[in-house]
């Protein structure tokens, strides 16, 4: 399964590079200027840190004798392969993570009402508890499937800067308790989004049971 999906992406990629090559070569013949990016040197950057270096070194060490062609290698090399591509995965995913707040925070308000990770459509209704510095305000929100369970951290939409928690959400009810910060105490937004890491956690009792 895996093995297809993988095949999918790396020929949807492929086909998205011969495209833009194919609009490169019209817009250059029409006297357009395109330079390609300079290559850039196979060593790690001076960004990364010493343990990147450690891991890098690492992977070449282990692959240096790996044919590229899958089909010519040896059970041995291509679990080493696969051993040193896995090395750097937490890293990667990482970087995935914070690829999908920024799509979020660029969505406009009004397709944010299709992420399940979001909520649109927020209407300011009251301080419902905390402090002045800290208050916890509730909206109300048009119907719409959304995930949040109560803890996640919110984003400002278009903006991606931090709103506040999650206190409490009914979807029965159509209403949600965000406790602010300081500086977003007299922020009300039109939407919000939690970052993709927060979901996923069991559903807290004051979510569960808040009318």
């Amino acid at each position: 399964m895996y093995a297809g999906y993988n095949r999918d992406d790396c020929l949807s990629a492929l086909h998205l590079r011969d495209w833009l090559e194919v609009v490169r070569a019209r817009l250059v013949a029409g006297g357009t200027s395109i330079p390609r990016p300079p290559l850039e040197s196979p060593e790690p950057s001076e960004e990364l840190n010493e343990r990147q270096r450690k891991v890098a070194a690492l992977v070449e060490q282990l692959t240096a004798d790996i044919p590229a062609d899958r089909a010519v290698r040896t059970c041995d090399q291509h679990g080493r392969w696969i051993l040193a591509y896995t090395l750097d995965w937490h890293r990667r995913e990482m970087k995935s993570v914070y690829w999908e707040r920024f799509r979020l925070a660029a969505l406009p308000v009004e397709d944010l009402i299709d992420e399940r990770c979001a909520i649109a459509g927020l209407t300011f209704v009251g301080a419902v508890g905390g402090t002045a510095k800290a208050p916890i305000h509730r909206y109300e929100f048009p119907a719409q499937e959304v995930e949040l369970r109560g803890g996640e951290s919110l984003h400002i939409a278009r903006t991606g800067d931090k709103l506040g928690t999650v206190e409490a959400i009914s979807t029965e009810a159509r209403s949600v308790d965000i406790k602010k910060r300081k500086d977003t105490a007299t922020v009300h937004p039109e939407a919000a989004f939690a970052h993709a890491q927060h979901l996923g956690r069991p559903r807290r009792a004051r979510a569960t049971h808040r009318a």
